[in-house]
């Protein structure tokens, strides 16, 4: 290994770990996006063909669960800059945008700028509120985007409010006046019925505030909940749980796991389980790992989704909680190479699979997307300008929102995702390859179902599985095309990529 590689990887390393939470890369930085890898193109490789899948249209599974589809803003840069304090209003690009990704759910005041948010700073007319701290700089920002503006926004969306309190340098007592005035603010209002309130962040890992205990935490869940519930009784309550790794450690270190904890101090007081557990694949170690290792390791992350939530089931019992996965994205790093793969077209796919795979999962009641604007390359629209690649990814799933599941017979090789819906003569298909290299022709057998108009295909791919759109120049977007009508369509999909078929036409 060469001496700059060498010192490169060792930066690396310090770097990651120090900072153990998605939530320390918040900044958005004009010098890091100019650093954003090209991506280059791939060999083309003729699509394999044979491969067929079976449904039946007569059958029915679950209803599509519409609150998977949430989405997370922050309080800071004026709501990530939906608001113009200019016009004292949202901005009508931005809003447009977020309309387009229709989030049933919104996630308010962070993240960890939670951790920082006194919720009267942000009340108020515009001129007379006091400026609130921001987490990450030593210094006071405005407060223009505070409860009743994101309160405006979720009623613009029809989307509920999840809330999350202040517990590092808040009190119980400001969390039920909050509490208080939200509710008044809808009875007056007509705004969507908050979701729920999540009692804290991320005190599990360690920040600048320090970190909390199993016991300390359930203590402190404790608290905040009997206080909030005196003041409303109904108020629906999230705590926060980890994921299976995390459990381990707080139990070799403290003799009690972290949910084991809190369901044994206040599991009767819990209707959420807020869980961060899918941001993968996380750090990169090895600083010259092949984009095809990354993204391998990257999709295959999805069982180590979907083996938590297995145990998270067995753990709960029969409690009447269900988890929200208040936070997720595809992550790969803080100040390397891998940065910009987030917002690149192997970024999206990871959500893709990710929200396939919370929809086929009973247990998760909700879940939000880290995040909706700015944001570093989290956001799915940034600077007013740049529509990434998992904002062509929300704009597919949204077709799914109202319908409901059927069943897939089988699905012909491991790198296909395929989940499908229907509703009013509409079924629609999707078809996720996580092939970094293969494309497949792919033929769709659906029975008890005549097709009867054109079938139409969108797609989201590229030449290169590290495309993304933030040169100005889209590489990544959906492309449409119409096919003749037919029951068992051959349809191409190409490698590293999302199509959704549509098929119109009637049950038998």
């Amino acid at each position: 290994m060469s001496r700059n590689k060498i010192i490169a990887f060792s930066v690396f390393i310090l770097t990651a770990v120090c900072l153990t939470s998605c939530d320390y890369v918040q900044e958005t930085s004009a010098t890091i996006l100019k650093n954003i890898l090209q991506p280059q193109n791939e060999t083309a490789t003729s699509p394999s063909a044979g491969l067929e899948i079976t449904l039946n249209a007569a059958l029915s599974g679950q209803p599509v669960n519409d609150l998977i589809f949430g989405n997370n803003i922050e309080w800071v840069d004026g709501g990530d800059s939906i608001w113009d304090s200019k016009t004292n209003d949202f901005s009508r690009e931005r809003l447009q945008v977020v309309l387009e990704t229709k989030p049933t759910s919104m996630r308010f005041p962070g993240g960890v700028h939670a951790d920082t948010y006194h919720w009267k700073l942000g009340v108020g007319s515009m001129s007379s509120r006091p400026m609130g701290q921001d987490y990450y700089r030593a210094e006071k920002i405005p407060s223009t985007f505070g409860t009743d503006e994101f309160l405006k926004l979720c009623k613009k969306l029809n989307a509920r409010p999840v809330i999350t309190l202040n517990t590092v340098s808040g009190t119980p007592q400001e969390a039920v006046e909050w509490v208080k005035y939200v509710n008044e603010a809808i009875r007056a209002n007509n705004y969507p019925k908050v979701l729920f309130w999540e009692v804290g962040n991320e005190p599990y890992l360690e920040n600048k505030f320090g970190r909390l205990t199993s016991q300390e935490y359930a203590k402190q869940y404790k608290e905040y909940a009997t206080a909030i519930r005196k003041a409303d009784p109904q108020a629906p309550l999230g705590a926060l749980f980890v994921g299976q790794d995390l459990e381990k450690q707080y139990r070799d270190k403290n003799g009690i796991g972290w949910n084991e904890a809190v369901l044994k101090e206040a599991g009767d007081l819990i209707n959420y389980g807020s869980i961060h557990n899918s941001y993968y694949p996380s750090f990169i170690w090895n600083p010259l790992s092949s984009t095809e290792d990354v993204f391998k390791q990257t999709f295959s992350s999805i069982e180590k989704i979907r083996a938590d939530f297995v145990w998270l089931k067995q753990m709960i019992g029969n409690r009447p909680i269900k988890f929200a996965v208040t936070e997720f994205n595809s992550f790969f790093g803080i100040n390397t190479k891998f940065d910009a793969y987030v917002a690149s077209l192997g970024g999206s796919l990871y959500v893709a699979n990710t929200l396939q795979e919370f929809l086929n999962t009973p247990v998760i009641g909700a879940a939000q997307y880290w995040s909706i604007l700015d944001n570093w390359y989290f956001g799915v629209f940034y600077a007013g300008k740049t529509k990434r690649p998992n904002f062509y990814v929300y704009k597919l799933y949204a077709q799914a929102q109202g319908k409901t599941m059927i069943p897939v017979e089988s699905t012909p090789s491991k790198d296909l995702k395929v989940m499908a819906v229907k509703s009013h003569g509409q079924v629609l298909i999707y078809v996720i390859n996580n092939n970094v290299k293969q494309p497949v022709r792919l033929r769709i057998n659906v029975n008890n179902f005549e097709s009867t108009s054109d079938i139409e295909v969108e797609r989201i791919a590229a030449d290169s599985i590290l495309a993304n759109n933030e040169s100005g120049q889209e590489q990544v977007n959906i492309k449409a095309q119409s096919i003749p009508a037919s029951n068992s369509p051959d349809i191409d999909i190409p490698k590293h990529s999302l199509t959704l078929i549509k098929l119109k036409g009637d049950l038998k």
